[in-house]
């Protein structure tokens, strides 16, 4: 693992460990909702948070396997950000549908 990389690989690991923390928080806040509420939007916002951790685990999986082989470690770096890049973008739409949600726009 060079030294060049591995910062990068850092910080991508910060910020996945932060995207989960807030998934993990808002799927405590949507989840009971979701399963007590005939409001549609609150399934749907549990299982989009469900499918962000499922992305965001893959990430953490993929840094894992390739972290423990010294070859190949360049080439993973774009995969891994491309995933992290998607995992963020994801979570501040759902932040944004949650906003949205808790001011009453889809009632």
């Amino acid at each position: 693992m060079s030294e060049r990389n591995f910062p990068n690989i850092g910080i991508i690991l910060i910020i996945n460990v932060i995207l989960m923390y807030v998934q993990f928080t808002i799927f405590t806040n949507i989840g009971p909702a979701a399963s007590s509420s005939d409001e549609p939007i609150f399934a749907i916002m549990a299982f989009f948070g469900l499918c962000i951790m499922f992305l965001i685990s893959v990430n953490f999986i993929i840094i894992l396997i390739k972290s423990m082989g010294s070859k190949g470690f360049e080439s993973i770096n774009k995969a891994v950000a491309i995933i992290t890049l998607i995992s963020v973008l994801a979570t501040m739409f759902q932040l944004f549908l949650l906003f949205l949600m808790y001011i009453g726009a889809f009632e």
